[in-house]
């Protein structure tokens, strides 16, 4: 699934953005003129297909479709047209192709505009990268017959050949004779699967299905949604667009929704003998069960879903669900059975030759490695992982091997060098507008300043924290950055200053992972204000709750509580200049 946030910038032309209003607004448009468009957009399917004069072969990757008709309402080709020739070849047996959402993604997590044609080798690059022996490039244009489609090969080593473009009333209809020809090269000669059984026999709804992509892809799941209730009104036994809609569904927190939908997709995809979206279906409502905390049963699904994508000898399914499998594993604290997914999906990289996800993998191996205190495999596949990121002048990856370099200086005690590579990497996603890896890696550098001393510093960058996880809407890691605030300013002596975030805290407590830590910076502030009798009950209460969590300086807090509720004055605090220890 994709980032909600995506960065890939749209046109202005294109459907207008904004509040509820804005999204009624569409949404009853929508409604009007596909009304319309079922009324009077019609046209038959050509007889004839083409013989095209290319030579394809081996695991494709469909680039970004290029919007050259000059007017950006047809922006939509561009990810949307895209996903549905991926989606069709990739539903014919033997054909390989690199699933058109992770390319959406790799685009997405680098800043690039597929709407930019400056950066359009790039992407060329970076789709290859994800283990392409060819990249299909592809242009739309207008012609006096209505619109043309050109295809034009390329691998590694430059444009493979020449080009061939087709004509036709409708984008998608086109699109719909490419794969086949594309298609029946790619199989020898079988008949192949076409678009529109992957989709629907309707043109038209074909088109608001790749917009509803594109806008998913783009701007989220809440501009995609009225896309996919307007078509399965239209046409309610259209799985792939149902499916989309539990996507939807998903990312918006719809959970029981988004699994009512993935139940109904799972039956009509076993009707139809559709195995790809059966394992789509089964990977979906994995991913629900897991985010209801009901994880055997999100493993058990996800197994399922390989055990088709095996069966189909369906790579990039076995991928995707790979990598969700070692998540869950994660989840579980299952560290080794994590390790041991990850290099099953390493093998699997190295024998297609997609070296970025050969770098991804290895970056994940090596913060598990960090995690369970093996810092020598953890360098050498960070270090691996670097190699891989320098070949293919890959900054974003580069700088996620920085990162997790960072950790392992941390885990090592080397806060100096920690500090210098997370400022390293923070000032490249400061640069590229990346509020993700900003708050990372700010909330990375606040901590390594208190674990040495240095609290001004400290406060400084807890506060831009505090700044970015509102901006953000990100209420976990502002209940985060409020305590931490509050322990700062209560260690530098300012009680009135730390209430205001001691209070937002409290709003979010629910959010903390560890309420306890909340009880002790109450009995702190309490002693701080002169109440000793409510810091000596709140730090007792928090001794009966925390178990094993409580340590040593918990403890001489304790004492000098109740030391000064006897004498009934303020006695220095462990840390403090004049503390003795009672």
């Amino acid at each position: 699934m994709e980032n909600e946030n995506s960065p890939i910038k749209r046109r202005k032309s294109v459907t207008p953005r904004g509040g509820v209003g804005r999204l009624a607004l569409r949404t009853a448009a929508l409604t009007l003129v596909i009304g319309l468009g079922l009324a009077i957009f019609s046209y038959r399917i050509f007889d004839t297909d083409p013989a095209l004069e290319l030579v394809v072969t081996g695991r494709l990757v469909v680039l970004p479709i290029v919007n050259a008709t000059g007017d950006g309402v047809h922006d939509w080709v561009r990810l949307g047209l895209m996903e549905m020739i991926a989606e069709t070849l990739a539903e014919n047996p033997g054909v390989q192709v690199v699933a058109p959402e992770r390319l959406a993604a790799t685009i997405a997590a680098r800043g690039l505009d597929p709407h930019d044609d400056e950066v359009r080798e790039r992407i060329r690059e970076l789709a290859l990268a994800l283990g392409a022996e060819q990249a299909l490039d592809l242009v739309v244009r207008e012609t006096a017959k209505g619109y043309s489609l050109e295809v034009v090969p390329f691998t590694a080593a430059g444009r493979s050949g020449g080009s061939v473009e087709l004509e036709g009333p409708d984008p998608v209809e086109i699109a719909d004779r490419l794969t086949y020809a594309l298609a029946r090269e790619l199989t020898g000669g079988f008949e192949p699967i076409r678009m529109t059984r992957v989709f629907s026999h309707s043109p038209f709804l074909n088109r608001l299905y790749a917009m509803g992509v594109d806008e998913l892809r783009t701007a989220g799941a809440q501009a995609a949604r009225p896309y996919f209730e307007i078509i399965l009104r239209h046409q309610p036994r259209f799985p792939a667009a149902k499916a989309r809609l539990a996507d939807c569904e998903l990312l918006l927190g719809e959970l029981r929704r988004s699994r009512a939908l993935a139940l109904e997709v799972l039956e009509e995809a076993q009707n139809r003998g559709a195995q790809r979206l059966q394992a789509h279906s089964l990977q979906s409502l994995g991913q629900v069960a897991a985010l209801d905390g009901r994880l055997e049963q999100a493993n058990r699904l996800h197994s399922q879903a390989r055990s088709i994508a095996v069966a189909t000898e369906d790579r990039a399914t076995e991928l995707a669900v790979l990598h969700e499998l070692a998540r869950l594993a994660q989840v579980r604290d299952s560290g080794e059975q994590a390790e041991e997914l990850l290099f099953e999906i390493l093998d699997i990289e190295q024998d297609l030759g997609d070296r970025l996800g050969r770098a991804d993998t290895l970056i994940r191996l090596g913060a598990l490695a960090v995690r369970r205190g093996d810092h020598q495999a953890a360098e050498e596949r960070l270090n691996a992982a670097g190699e891989l990121a320098r070949s293919l002048a890959d900054m974003w990856t580069g700088m996620q091997v920085v990162t997790h370099l960072g950790e392992l200086a941390r885990a090592r005690g080397e806060l100096d060098q920690a500090e210098e590579l997370w400022l390293q990497a923070l000032a490249f996603y400061e640069q590229r507008g990346d509020r993700a890896h900003q708050l990372l890696l700010t909330r990375n550098v606040a901590e390594t300043l208190v674990g040495r001393g240095d609290l001004e510093a400290a406060e400084e960058r807890f506060r831009d924290l505090l700044d970015l996880a509102r901006e953000l809407g990100d209420e976990p890691l502002e209940a985060r950055a409020s305590l931490e605030l509050t322990r700062i300013l209560l260690r530098q002596g300012y009680p009135r200053q730390a209430r205001t975030h001691l209070d937002r805290a409290l709003e979010l407590d629910r959010l903390l992972d560890d309420r306890a830590e909340l009880q002790r910076l109450i009995a702190w502030f309490a002693y701080e204000q002169g109440n000793y009798q409510l810091a000596v009950d709140t730090q007792t209460a928090v001794r009966r709750q925390a178990g094993e969590s409580w340590q040593e300086v918990d403890e001489q807090f304790l004492r000098v509580f109740e030391r000064a509720l006897q004498e009934n004055r303020r006695l220095p605090l462990p840390g403090e200049k004049d503390w003795v220890e009672p």
